[in-house]
């Protein structure tokens, strides 16, 4: 059959963004490791930082961890100006903004 499930999408969609030379240097994956459904995400490059934005769109909080292609030393959320963790809970519908420093 030509249907493919979620898991599918995703492997297609990986390969669809390498193809195009889409960078995505900030991944959010779940807390199983694997690619958050449900959640928007932007980031950009700011005097060597990455800043990223991300929302929840699920209808319950979720954990979420940051992968990036380099080590990641520290997360600081700019909402509230503390330091985080990586592994971090969202609630639904409130955004983030942070500031990641990588190694």
């Amino acid at each position: 059959s030509g249907n493919l499930n979620s898991e599918g999408y995703t492997s297609l969609l990986e390969i669809l963004l390498e193809n195009t030379g889409v960078r995505r240097d900030i991944r959010i994956l779940d807390d199983k490791g694997k690619n958050s459904w449900k959640v928007e995400s932007r980031s950009i490059e700011l005097e060597g930082k990455k800043i990223v934005y991300i929302v929840n769109l699920n209808n319950e909080k979720k954990r979420f961890n940051l992968k990036a292609k380099r080590p990641i030393t520290q997360i600081i959320d700019l909402i509230n100006g503390k330091k985080i963790e990586n592994g971090f809970d969202l609630i639904p519908q409130s955004p983030m903004l942070l500031e990641i420093d990588l190694q």
